[in-house]
Formats: C-alpha cells, sequence, structure tokens
C-alpha cells in the first residue's frame, strides 16, 4: 500500500502536536496516571495489573470473586495488551510499566486514527494538507475519547476496518482479507462491542455490491468466502478460544440495560452544554440532557452538512429523481459507507427493537449481549464528517480560489474549535493518581500496616460495605470507597478478593458468594468451595454498613485502624458455624416474649392484623413450606395480594414471599409493582420494586424477598403483582408462604419439624 509519504507526515505531526496540547500531563506521568476515577475505570487498570502480576493461567483471572475467579475475557482487563505483556515478562520482565504502556495505546490509538482517517481521505481524491487537518480534528472530535481509560478508546479499529476496505475493494486478494480479519479479532478481543460496529459496516460493504450486481462482488461464493475470513471466522476463532478456557455454563444471555442507553436525534445533532448551544435552543430545545454515553456530537459542520443531505434528499424526492435519492456523494463506496453508519445511528436510537421490545429481545442473537446501544452512533460521527469535508471540497472545486480556500479555511477553523471546545479540561478529569499505589515502600500511613502484617496467614479479602456487580442479574454496590482501597491492598500483595465488579459472572457463583452479606439463614455453599480453612482479611468502613453486612462485622475481631478504613480478622469457623444457633435462640426469644395465639401463629400484638396466604390450596409438587404453592407464568401478571389489611393501624407494614428458581436469568429482574388504593377505589401510588432488591436470604433454589411499604389510611388496599416481560412465554414462577404484616409485629410459629419468625424457618 503506498502511503503519501508529506501528508502523512503532517498527519502525524499535528496530531502529536495535539496530543502534547490536550493529554500532555497525561503523557508526561503514563506510568503513574489512572484515567478517570469510576470504579469501571479502575477495575479495568486492576484486572489488567493483577493478571500480568499475579495469576498463573493467560485466561483465568483470581483476583476478584474468589474463589472461583473469571475468564480474562469478561474483565475488560485490556486482554490483548495484558496478554502481550505477561508474556514479554517472561523474557523480560517488564510488567513495572504495564500502567504506562495501557495509557500510551490508549493516547496513541487517537493518532493511529488520525493517521487512518487521512488514508481514508486520501483514497477518496482530497488534498494532502486538507486530509491532514480534517483527519486529526475529526480525531481528536470522536465521542470515543470520552471512553478514555477502558478498550472502547481504541479509536484506530473503526477507520482502519473502513480504509482496509476500500484498499480490499481496489484489488481483492486473500491477503487483505486475513489481514481484515487479524483486525477484527484484535478488535473483538479488545472489546466485543466493535463487532457490532464492523458488522453494519460489512453487511452494508458486501450486500449492496452483491444486490447491485457489482462485478467480483456479484459472485455468492466470492462473497461468502472474504466475508467469512474478514469477520465470521474472527468471531468463531474467539468463541472457540471462550470456549475452551470457560469453564462456566450460567451466565446471562440477557445483559442489563439494552434499552437504558440510546442515542437520540439530539444527542447526535445538539450542542450541548458547547458554548453556542444557546443558539442552536433559540430553533430547537431540547426537554432534558442526554446521559453522557447517549451524547456522540458530529460538530457543527457535520450537522449543517446533514441538514443540506435532508433538504437534497427531499428535493430529489418531490422532483422525481428517485435513483439518485440515496447518493450522498458522487463515489458509490462512501455512500455505501454512509448509509450503513445512518443505519447504525437509527439503531442506536432503539430502532427497530423498541417498536416491539419483548419480541426482539429473544430474536436478535447475541446482539442482545450489546446493551449501551447509543455507541453505535459512533460510526455516524466518522462517516457524517467524511462525507461533510468530502462534499465541501468537491463542490468549492470548481469556484472561485477565494471563495473556495476562504470557506475551506472557515469550516476547518470551526472544526478546530468544536474539538479545542471539546477536549478542554478534559485532561484534569482524567488525571487521577492514587498515591498509596504510587507508594512502593508502603510508607504512607495508610500502608504501614501492609508491611507490618503477615498476609499470608489469610486467604482472601471480605471488603465491607460489599460489592458485587457483574452477574446482570443481583447487585450489590454501595457510594462507599473501600473497593478502591481493595484493590490496592490486593495489587500489593497478590490477594484475591471475594468482591467483584466484573460482567457476566457466573449466577449460580454470584449467589453463593452474596450469601456472605445476606441475612445468616442456611450453611453457606460457598465454604464447600473455598480451597483451606484459612482466615478472611476484612477491610471495612463500619459507619457504611447495612444491618447484614454489620451482622458479619459482628463475627470479625478488629486488627488496626487505618486512616481510610477499618481491618479485621473473620475466621474460618465462625462461617462455618454461622447459622448453628439459629434455631435455639429464635425458640428462646419465642419463649421469652409475649404473645398472642392467632390461629395456628403467636403475634405479638392481640389482633390479627396482618395477611398470610401458605396456598394449600393449590396442591404442588414444588412448594417450600406445606404441599402446596402458587405457579403462574412468569410473563403474566401474578397478583401476589389484593385487598386491604385487617385492623390496620400501623403505616410501616413488610410483605415478604419465597420465590423459586431466583437463580434463574432474567428471574431476579422480575418486576414487582406495590399499588395503593384508597376507598373511593382511586389508585393514589404504584412503584415498582424487583427481587434482586428485595433478596433477604437463600434455601436452595428458594430465595426470601422482602420489602417495605407505608399505608397512607387503614382503609386503604394494597395490590402487590410480580410479573417479567423479558422471559420466555414458558417460564414459570413458583411462589410460597406470602405474608403481609406491620413492621411493628413479629409473628411466630412452632411446629415438630421447624419454629418460624417473619417466614423465615428454623429446623433443628
Amino acid at each position: 500500500m503506498k502511503i503519501p509519504n508529506k501528508g502523512f507526515l503532517l498527519t502525524l505531526i499535528l496530531s502529536l502536536i495535539m496530543l502534547e496540547v490536550f493529554y500532555g500531563k497525561l503523557l508526561n506521568h503514563c506510568n503513574s496516571v489512572y484515567m478517570g476515577d469510576s470504579l469501571d475505570a479502575i477495575q479495568s487498570y486492576y484486572t489488567a495489573i493483577y493478571h500480568i502480576n499475579f495469576d498463573k493461567s493467560y485466561f483465568h483471572t483470581v483476583g476478584m470473586n474468589y474463589p472461583y475467579g473469571e475468564n480474562v475475557f469478561f474483565t475488560g482487563g485490556y486482554v490483548p495488551l495484558a496478554f502481550g505483556i505477561k508474556l514479554i515478562s517472561k523474557v523480560v520482565n517488564i510488567s513495572g510499566y504495564t500502567l504506562g504502556i495501557i495509557n500510551l495505546v490508549m493516547l496513541f490509538s487517537i493518532v493511529a486514527c488520525a493517521l487512518s482517517l487521512y488514508l481514508i481521505l486520501r483514497e477518496f481524491s482530497l488534498p494532502a494538507v486538507y486530509s491532514a487537518v480534517v483527519a486529526v480534528c475529526i480525531a481528536f472530535l470522536s465521542p470515543q475519547i470520552r471512553r478514555l481509560g477502558g478498550t472502547l478508546s481504541y479509536e484506530f479499529f473503526i477507520p482502519l476496518f473502513i480504509y482496509l476496505l476500500i484498499k480490499f475493494r481496489q484489488n481483492p486478494s486473500y491477503k487483505k482479507s486475513l489481514l481484515i480479519g487479524l483486525l477484527v479479532f484484535f478488535a473483538i478481543v479488545s472489546h466485543f462491542y466493535f463487532f457490532i460496529f464492523f458488522c453494519f459496516i460489512a453487511i452494508f460493504y458486501w450486500g449492496i455490491p452483491f444486490l447491485s450486481r457489482e462485478e467480483n462482488f456479484s459472485n455468492i461464493w466470492f462473497d461468502i468466502k472474504h466475508f467469512f475470513l474478514q469477520l465470521i471466522l474472527p468471531f468463531i476463532a474467539l468463541n472457540i478460544i471462550m470456549s475452551l478456557t470457560n469453564d462456566v455454563n450460567d451466565r446471562t444471555h440477557y445483559p442489563w440495560g439494552l434499552f437504558t442507553y440510546l442515542s437520540s436525534w439530539s444527542g447526535v445533532f445538539f450542542p450541548f452544554g458547547k458554548p453556542y448551544d444557546w443558539i442552536a435552543r433559540l430553533i430547537y430545545n431540547p426537554h432534558t440532557s442526554p446521559d453522557w454515553e447517549s451524547i456522540n456530537y458530529v460538530g457543527v459542520v457535520g450537522v449543517l452538512s446533514f441538514f443540506a443531505l435532508v433538504i437534497i434528499f427531499l428535493w430529489k424526492l418531490f422532483t422525481g429523481k428517485f435513483k439518485q435519492l440515496f447518493l450522498v456523494t458522487d463515489i458509490k463506496l462512501l455512500n455505501i459507507f454512509f448509509w450503513a453508519s445512518f443505519v447504525a445511528m437509527l439503531y442506536s436510537f432503539g430502532y427497530p427493537l423498541k417498536w416491539n421490545q419483548d419480541f426482539f429481545i429473544h430474536h436478535i442473537g447475541p446482539l442482545k449481549e450489546l446493551r449501551a446501544l447509543g455507541r453505535c452512533a459512533w460510526l455516524f460521527f466518522y462517516m457524517m464528517n467524511i462525507v461533510a469535508f468530502y462534499n465541501l471540497y468537491r463542490w468549492l472545486n470548481d469556484k472561485n480560489k477565494g471563495l473556495k480556500y476562504g470557506i475551506l479555511i472557515i469550516s476547518c477553523s470551526i472544526l478546530f474549535a468544536d474539538t479545542c471546545i471539546y477536549l478542554n479540561h478534559h485532561q484534569d478529569w482524567l488525571d487521577t493518581t492514587i498515591n498509596e499505589l504510587a507508594d512502593k515502600q508502603n510508607n504512607l500511613p495508610g500502608d504501614q500496616w501492609i508491611k507490618n502484617t503477615d498476609l499470608t496467614q489469610y486467604q482472601a479479602i471480605i471488603p465491607l460495605p460489599y460489592f458485587h456487580v457483574g452477574s446482570e442479574n443481583i447487585w450489590i454496590t454501595s457510594p462507599s470507597d473501600i473497593l478502591k482501597y481493595v484493590y490496592v491492598v490486593s495489587l500489593k500483595t497478590g490477594m484475591s478478593t471475594t468482591a467483584v465488579w466484573l460482567s457476566r459472572t457466573s449466577i449460580s457463583q454470584t449467589c453463593k458468594n452474596i450469601a456472605l452479606v445476606l441475612e445468616p439463614y442456611r450453611k453457606l455453599e460457598i465454604l464447600s468451595d473455598l480451597p483451606n480453612k484459612k482466615p478472611f482479611l476484612v477491610m471495612a468502613k463500619p459507619n457504611e454498613l447495612n444491618e447484614q453486612e454489620k451482622h458479619l462485622l459482628g463475627q470479625c475481631k478488629f486488627l488496626l485502624q487505618t486512616p481510610n478504613y477499618s481491618v479485621y480478622s473473620l475466621d474460618y469457623s465462625k462461617l462455618d458455624h454461622y447459622t448453628d444457633s439459629l434455631y435455639i435462640k429464635t425458640k428462646e426469644e419465642f419463649t421469652m416474649r409475649k404473645t398472642y395465639k392467632i390461629g395456628n401463629f403467636y403475634s405479638t400484638d392481640s389482633v390479627k392484623n396482618f395477611i398470610h396466604t401458605d396456598y394449600e390450596d393449590k396442591p404442588n409438587d414444588i412448594h417450600y413450606v406445606g404441599k402446596g404453592a402458587y405457579t403462574g407464568n412468569l410473563v403474566d401478571y401474578n397478583v401476589l395480594y389484593e385487598g386491604s389489611i385487617p385492623n390496620c393501624k400501623d403505616s410501616n407494614y413488610i410483605f415478604s414471599y419465597w420465590m423459586y428458581d431466583f437463580r434463574v436469568d432474567l428471574y431476579p429482574r422480575s418486576i414487582v409493582e406495590i399499588a395503593f388504593i384508597d376507598s373511593t377505589g382511586k389508585a393514589y401510588n404504584a412503584y415498582w420494586s424487583a427481587p434482586h432488591y428485595m433478596l433477604k436470604a437463600f434455601d436452595g433454589q428458594w430465595a426470601l424477598m422482602e420489602e417495605s411499604v407505608k399505608i397512607k389510611h387503614a382503609t386503604d388496599k394494597i395490590k402487590i403483582t410480580l410479573w417479567n416481560p423479558d422471559v420466555g412465554k414458558d417460564k414459570q414462577i413458583h411462589l410460597d408462604e406470602f405474608w403481609l404484616r406491620p413492621a411493628t409485629t413479629d409473628i411466630y410459629e412452632q411446629t415438630a419439624e421447624y419454629i418460624s419468625k417473619n417466614n423465615r424457618y428454623y429446623r433443628l
């Protein structure tokens, strides 16, 4: 491939200057900066650095989700880079420069993007200097820059893929297809979202020439072979590697957030936060500002160019020039790329998926694995600007030189100004240094205990407040910064942590893991999976804990206090006997308290002020207590209770029920609607909750759900309904033992088999 040396060199110089001006501070201490202070950003660095320094396997990391660990492809930990650094360090140890290498690759990917865009513009016969200036500005205006701190910031993948397709079209060969396939493989290993970007481009690239019977591309076998090498083979290769290295078979197939981070017309075309957005608001004033994930602004020139294309499209439509409707430029391939990106933009808005969410979520295959669809508008950002500056130059090419160069200079100046506004102070937001990690000798007050403590006597770290994010079914999180300090200790010592901040984590492992911080109820399943009986190291912020976490902390032995957290030891024996005495304690409590017999139960209130449904009138092989249970289709509205509450006095009530198959994908994300109806029959309040918010305890496949509600008037009715629109029509839900009681009332039951309190059943 012949590279125009002078223009290419100019692009390189300009992009390096831009990089120094806008990200110079990050370059100057790239081996100590963590781009962004969000847990997502820090987690990506953590998983990569831990994997390189401490993991024995190239494909499995044990840093988080102890004792199970996780496949590296589900960590977001710069997988190709980490693999390469780990491999090279076997010969020459460069692991100490991991952070710098990660940061430099992200920053210089902007330069690589500019060079790739330059090559694309030159392929469309634009002048070298003009191409260089436009390419650099587009690269630095890219919405992907807001992803610095993660592999989605690798800007060069999209334009380089487009450039290689252009070269393939000029002279098709297997060599070029394999090169494209190799690029696709490294891109999707870095982040699988790149695959959907490539799919939009490739489907149009191969589909339109085939349908229009274009030479070479009209041969179906030619198309299939090269499409396979370029896109399908890398996908298969990645899946083979993952299947060979993955021992988990219960990851979610429905990640949360498919329709959460959508882009929009205003997200693409409105200048939110720009100094000139007040001018745009004179024309159109959006009611709300989109989430940052949804903003993919194409710039002033891109916006004006798009509206010009719309006007031209309408003119062609009304004048009957139907064959020219979709010709946005005079180059067929550029038109193909543009319309591919336009469809990708519509997809980023949620079309056609949100027209029938319940249907599409089950029929779009692996696409449902990719949430935050707003990112698909990135394709449109690149192509809209390429088309805009291509058309501008072509339109001015035969005009007066003064007019031509004047408009080109003004347009490039506007693009440059947009870029400068966009990048202003961005590096200040990214410039995060973790002093504790920079303290290699552990001399800081918060680190000294690490060198003075024999941490080999502990098997892993438990953080409190607890964190478990990744199963896409159950979330345990907190505004606490304790997880950052857990990362610090883990990276300094190589200790694993039970905490999770990953992606598509095993649901069964998740349930075993989080039982540590649920109510003590049944023997902890995770204990049988531990490799030894060493104690756990607990890092806690006692003032930030919920009741369950406080209970666990109460089993711990205090060791020391640091400026940022407290350190405890938790013996294995404490966990092993965590639930041993619950029957005895509950029986003693019941014996000592004054209660009133109401039916088969004993209440701390003298009147019946509760609702209990045991479903014994519905015999069922799947039941929790007794021989009956409710069974219904989960997609339907399953009414748990509808009616008033007898002798209602208190405003604060608690309802609970046992749910079967809680560990099945999507079940924890079901919807529980609580609606209140006044004496006139008018609903005055309704809100939604979900089983994963209500989870209190596990008992095998059963899980206890509990939620507090507040009732305004004693005569009001309450309706509690459960359903899940995302599961298949054949999915059933089994429920047992529904209770609705005042928060101030405890209800006991004693039989030969168990003693119960408030829907908890303790057995000898």
